[in-house]
C-alpha cells in the first residue's frame, strides 16, 4: 500500500463496538500489553480505518489506541505503552511513514514531541518489569520520564543505589532534567565535576502551519485551516533546540545585525527564528514547546492545575504563563471596549 505522507490512511471506516471490549491496560506489565494486542481480532481491524495497513501489529496497536480514546478520560499510560511498542518495533515502516513522529501526527494528530515523549516513557518505564528502578520511577508523568529516558539502565540503577531519588520516586520535571544533565555531564568528562557556564542564546519567532484534513476516530474528516502563531522567546544552546518542526530543512539569512533561520518541514509548515543576545545562565523562561502546550490548554478552558497534572510541567511556570495570558486577554478586552 502506498500512503500519501501528507494525509491520514485512506480507509477511515470507524471501528465497530467491539473496540469497547478492549480493557484498559493501565498499571499492567508489558506481558499484558502483548495479550491485549493478540486479543484484537481480524474483524475489528476490518471494521476500522486501519484495514488497509500492511503491518498487522501496527493495525492492532492503532485499534487499541482507539479503544483507549473511546473510553474517555483514560490514563495516558495506556497510550504510552502502545506507542512504546510501535516505536521500539518500528511498526510504522511497512506502511509508508517516514518515522514514528510522522505516523503519530498523521494517524492520531499528535504533536511530534508529545508523541515521542509518550512512546519513550511507555517503552522504557511504563512497560518495565516489576522490581526494576524503571518500574519504580513509572509513578511519574511522561514529561518527567522523558528527561530520565536519556539515561541508561546502569546510570539509573547507580542513582537508585546512591538514593538520589525521593523515597516515593516522584520527581518534578526540573529535578529530573537537572539529575539527567548532571549524570551525562559527569560521564562525558570521565567522572570529573566541572562547573563551567554554558553559553546560551535568546530566540524568538513565528510558526506558519499549513492547512490539512484531520480524520477523527469515527472516520469523519475535518478541514483545519492554516494558522500563524508566535512562539514564546526561549533560551537554548543553538537554534536547532528551539525549532519545533520535525524532519525540517533550514536556511540562514542575515539582515543587518539580525540573523534569521527559516525552517520548512515535509508538509510545508514554516518556522522563522530570530537569534538574539548571548548570555551565560538559564533565564528561567518557559521554552517554546511548553509555552504552546500551556497556551493551548488555557484556550480550551483547562485550569492551571489540570495542565500541571496532565503534562508534569513545573507549577510555577504553568501559573506564570496563565498570569501572562490573563493579562494579554484583559488588554485585548480593554481595546474592544474602547
Amino acid at each position: 500500500m502506498n500512503i500519501n505522507k501528507n494525509t491520514k490512511p485512506a480507509d477511515t471506516k470507524p471501528a465497530d463496538n467491539k473496540v469497547d471490549e478492549i480493557a484498559t491496560i493501565a498499571d499492567t506489565p508489558a506481558a499484558v500489553l502483548n495479550l491485549q494486542l493478540s486479543s484484537v481480532t481480524a474483524e475489528q481491524i476490518a471494521a476500522s480505518r486501519y484495514s488497509s495497513f500492511k503491518n498487522a501489529e501496527l493495525a492492532k496497536a492503532c485499534v487499541l489506541v482507539d479503544g483507549v480514546l473511546a473510553k474517555g478520560g483514560a490514563l495516558l499510560i495506556d497510550k504510552a505503552r502502545i506507542y512504546g511498542r510501535v516505536l521500539s518495533a518500528e511498526l510504522w515502516k511497512d506502511d509508508g511513514y517516514t518515522n514514528f513522529k510522522d505516523f503519530a501526527k498523521k494517524v492520531f494528530d499528535d504533536k511530534p514531541g508529545v508523541a515521542y515523549g509518550l512512546a519513550k516513557a511507555g517503552m522504557t518505564f511504563y512497560s518495565a518489569n516489576p522490581g526494576t528502578v524503571e518500574s519504580r520511577l513509572s509513578v511519574n508523568g511522561w514529561s518527567v520520564l522523558d528527561k530520565l529516558s536519556k539515561l541508561t539502565h546502569e546510570q539509573l540503577d547507580k542513582l537508585d543505589s546512591e538514593k538520589r531519588f525521593p523515597a516515593d520516586y516522584r520527581l518534578t520535571q526540573d529535578a529530573a532534567d537537572k539529575l539527567a544533565k548532571e549524570v551525562l555531564s559527569k560521564d562525558s568528562k570521565g567522572g570529573k565535576d566541572e562547573d563551567k557556564p554554558v553559553k546560551t542564546f535568546d530566540f524568538s519567532g513565528m510558526i506558519y502551519r499549513g492547512p490539512y484534513f484531520k480524520t477523527s476516530a469515527d472516520g469523519t474528516e475535518e478541514y483545519v485551516p492554516a494558522v500563524a502563531e508566535q512562539f514564546k522567546e526561549t533560551d537554548c544552546k543553538d537554534v536547532s533546540e528551539c525549532i519545533v518542526l520535525t524532519e525540517y530543512e533550514s536556511k540562514v539569512f542575515k539582515v543587518g545585525d539580525s540573523v534569521f533561520t527559516v525552517a520548512v518541514d515535509s508538509v510545508g509548515n514554516v518556522q522563522i527564528v530570530l537569534s538574539k543576545a548571548e548570555h551565560k545562565k538559564d533565564s528561567g523562561k518557559v521554552d517554546a514547546g511548553d509555552y504552546n502546550r500551556i497556551r493551548k490548554g488555557y484556550n480550551c478552558g483547562m485550569s492551571a492545575d489540570d495542565i500541571i497534572d496532565i503534562t508534569g510541567l513545573p507549577a510555577d511556570k504553568v501559573r506564570a504563563v496563565f498570569a501572562e495570558l490573563d493579562k494579554l486577554n484583559a488588554t485585548k478586552d480593554k481595546g474592544k471596549d474602547a
